[in-house]
């Protein structure tokens, strides 16, 4: 069959983008062999997070993201409700750490300076709560902007790769890689969270929750790990991406009068 007047349902070989559409489902694509059952969109049964959206699921999302991007790359679900939350989810949440990390580094420098060279005596609980209600919510705000603007463009980017390469990557199929794909963002938020705070006074406060730590590392350590979590967290989202847009260039959406998603309980997960 031609490959004209295709839109996001019509049905296609996810290896070749061959329509496969009206073909018998038992048999297998007449362009390249790939055998046709592999291709129908009810096989993605979907990331534990578009299964049910809980934070023990998302948690479970994140590791698997990390650990076998592949494996998740082949079960994503094209869809658009939970694949939605799930990219503000991760936003928020590397917005959010990066907001604290930040009032907790200012907060620091501040008791540090207050204080001179000698260490704390004691803990200043009103002091941390005044600068996490006045500078996290702005510097969280303005991490999520920055996110989601890099989000945005890096859905842009993947259609106009996908175009130019004819490849029918659907804008639904994009908004999955990237909102999986954020979990990098939040990788390296945890990163700016605990290591440049505890870099920028190594624990040297009593009561800091990482002193042991702090003392045994320098400065310049804990901050290159910081940095290195970073350039990790970043060459995870952009590298989801690019596997993201080969392995799901002709993935397949189920059609809107298809059946829901299965339960968590029928999916197949690793142990």
């Amino acid at each position: 069959m031609k490959r004209s007047g295709i839109d996001e349902f019509t049905l296609l070989c996810e290896r070749c983008g061959y329509v496969i559409e009206g073909l018998d489902r038992s048999g297998a694509c007449p362009e390249c062999g790939k055998p046709i059952e592999e291709s129908l969109p009810e096989r993605r049964v979907g990331s534990e997070w578009q299964q049910s959206s809980t934070a023990i699921s998302w948690l479970r999302t994140t590791i698997h993201l990390l650990a076998r991007p592949l494996w998740m790359l082949d079960r994503l679900a094209i869809e658009r409700r939970r694949t939605q939350s799930l990219w503000w989810t991760n936003v928020i949440v590397a917005g959010v750490l990066v907001g604290v990390g930040c009032a907790i580094t200012v907060w620091i420098w501040g008791a540090r300076f207050a204080m001179g060279p000698e260490p704390a005596a004691g803990f200043d609980p009103l002091g941390l709560f005044v600068h996490l209600l006045l500078l996290a919510p702005p510097a969280a705000a303005s991490a999520v902007l920055i996110i989601g603007g890099l989000n945005a463009i890096e859905e842009r980017g993947l259609r106009l790769l996908a175009s130019r390469r004819r490849w029918r990557l659907t804008p639904v199929a994009a908004h999955a890689v990237v909102a999986h794909g954020a979990a990098g963002w939040v990788m390296a938020a945890v990163f700016i969270a605990v290591c440049i705070p505890l870099a920028t006074y190594r624990a040297e406060i009593r009561w800091y929750p990482f002193v042991a730590l702090g003392r045994t590392l320098h400065p310049p350590i804990i901050l290159a790990a910081g940095v290195l979590g970073m350039i990790g967290g970043f060459l995870f989202f952009e590298t989801f991406a690019w596997l993201g847009l080969r392995r799901l260039k002709y993935a397949n959406r189920v059609r809107p009068d298809a059946p829901s998603l299965p339960p968590v309980s029928e999916a197949r997960t690793p142990a």
